[in-house]
């Protein structure tokens, strides 16, 4: 064998096209999973979040598949070949050392075992300070000031040892609108929380994050918005009334693609449950009119059953009888040729229209297993309404990512990948009203970012929710400072982290405050 065929070959392809592939393999792995979860029995809502789970950090993932793809792309991997020979006797000589502390492993590794915190989280010994647990604490507020006796729901997600843990707990808020879960967790190791409030005459909300930098979390705080009172009729697959049977509000808004919008894991649901009258009625008061909105059922036989409606304006709505599925969902069955128009509506917090607005569509295929992606641009008319023409062909896998900019109004994004095809109904796009604010951009230096292009790439609110718009697009909303570095960008609200990009690529991320003029310093490279 030649010696020299056994070196590793250099990489002809570039860090992005790598870093492109990999974030394409690891989402399509992850859809596969979820895909698998839903054929068991799972919900989609909780199969995503499951998938997610047992497929951990995907930072991690995706960092480790950066190392094996790089390879050798300079000449120092020769080098490092030839280091191999020396490391090969060094290695030789720290074995015998490593056999007479193998016995002393042993013991610190049952060490480790026998010492668990109180809520099950295997805690590793070192500074004390880290192996504390640490309380959740947050604040819930309304349209009036805090809410008092709102039900917390949390989700509490650990990886003790490396196997997932998820256990459910309750709570419920004091006058002031605060509520405690007491020593939760460690700061030496991974966590997730999924936080939903729920009080009747005020939305549903939830709040979902992973703490993987392994630091304090900060208090926590929800708004909650003014409901609508609901008389909803039910009716079980057959057409029948769903007479005597508990009911639980699960999801509003909720994306399980992009994971935009609130929603209950079925685990919390005997903390809200409630019954159906002998004519199959219930009141809900945890939706605003055109919600899409989704409310389970438990059959006799213990299975979750899932109605999904869009919440109209009329005191009392029935739902269920096999119809009604959430807009936004795919709808099975359907089988019509060529392609098919992408088609949403825009509107503001009240529902009214948005128009002029600009819609940014990134559409992602892998047509023939090769993937593409190709971007368009669009308006809104007098009424709000968008069309992408013959966008997709609903037999193939796709994805899309819609994002809106309109002046005035804070900048709002939805991402959906459908695995295995299928019609999309409209995308119902509701922004909420931004501030009036003039950003000033200044280098490192302190001097002024004059004559510079800069766009809006991400947005992130207090309540956890994403927005962003893909960087190659960023040249569609793009605005140029003037000759003191300031621009004014109206897509924010007071509270939101915001990251703007710049057409060389380069990126700042700032919070937004309330001032109307704000002063945004790049950082060095």
């Amino acid at each position: 064998m030649n010696f020299f065929l056994t070196l590793p070959r250099f990489q002809t392809r570039s860090i992005a096209a790598i870093n492109n592939d990999i974030n394409d393999e690891l989402e399509f792995h992850l859809h596969c999973r979820v895909d698998e979860l839903v054929a068991e029995g799972m919900t989609r809502e909780l199969a995503t979040q499951q998938a997610r789970a047992d497929f951990g950090s995907p930072e991690t993932i995706r960092k480790q598949c950066q190392q094996i793809s790089y390879g050798a792309r300079t000449w120092l991997t020769i080098l490092n070949i030839l280091g191999l020979t020396f490391l090969s006797l060094a290695v030789c000589w720290l074995s015998w050392q490593l056999i007479t502390v193998k016995g002393q492993n042993a013991v610190m590794a049952k060490q480790l075992v026998s010492s668990s915190s109180p809520s099950g989280l295997m805690i590793a010994p070192g500074d004390p300070a880290q192996d504390k647990l640490h309380d959740l604490t947050g604040t819930i507020s309304g349209p009036d000031g805090p809410v008092a006796d709102a039900k917390v729901l949390l989700i509490f997600k650990s990886w003790p040892g490396g196997n997932y843990h998820q256990e459910a707990k309750s709570t419920t808020t004091d006058e002031k609108g605060k509520f405690r879960f007491e020593e939760l967790y460690a700061v030496n190791m991974q966590t997730a929380y999924l936080v939903s409030v729920v009080k009747d005459g005020l939305t549903l909300e939830s709040k979902y994050w992973v703490n993987d930098k392994r630091r304090k979390v900060k208090s926590v705080k929800i708004r909650l918005k003014k409901a609508i009172e609901k008389t909803l009729t039910i009716r079980d697959g057959s057409g029948e009334l769903l007479a005597n049977s508990e009911v639980f509000v699960q999801s509003r808004n909720f994306d399980p693609n992009g994971g935009s919008g609130d929603m209950i894991y079925p685990q919390s649901r005997s903390e809200i449950m409630k019954t159906t009258d002998a004519n199959g009625k219930v009141s809900i008061g945890n939706f605003v009119t055109k919600d899409k909105a989704i409310v389970s059922y438990v059959t006799s036989d213990g299975r979750l059953v899932d109605i999904g409606f869009t919440v109209d304006d009329k005191p009392e709505q029935s739902i269920g009888g096999g119809g009604g599925a959430p807009k936004g969902a795919v709808a099975a069955g359907v089988a019509k040729a060529g392609k098919l128009d992408l088609t949403g509506v825009v509107t503001g917090e009240d529902g009214g229209a948005i128009a002029d607005a600009t819609v940014l569509l990134v559409h992602k295929t892998w047509k023939n297993n090769r993937y593409g992606q190709d971007f368009f641009k669009t308006k809104t008319d007098a009424e709000g309404n968008f069309t992408f023409p013959k966008r997709y062909d609903h037999k193939q896998r796709y994805a899309f990512l819609v994002s809106v900019v309109a002046d005035g109004w804070a900048m709002n994004s939805n991402y959906v990948f459908n695995q295995n095809g299928g019609e999309l109904e409209p995308y119902n796009l509701r922004m909420e009203k931004a501030n009036t604010k003039t950003f000033a951009f200044q280098n490192p230096d302190g001097t002024a970012l004059t004559s510079t292009k800069v766009f809006p790439s991400t947005r992130k609110t207090e309540d956890g929710d994403e927005f962003m718009i893909f960087p190659q697009a960023g040249g569609d909303v793009d605005t140029q400072t003037d000759e003191e570095g300031k621009v004014q960008l109206n897509y924010f609200v007071n509270g939101d982290t915001a990251t703007f990009g710049f057409a060389n690529g380069g990126k700042v991320e700032v919070e937004i405050n309330g001032d109307p003029e704000q002063t945004v310093v790049l950082k060095k490279k």
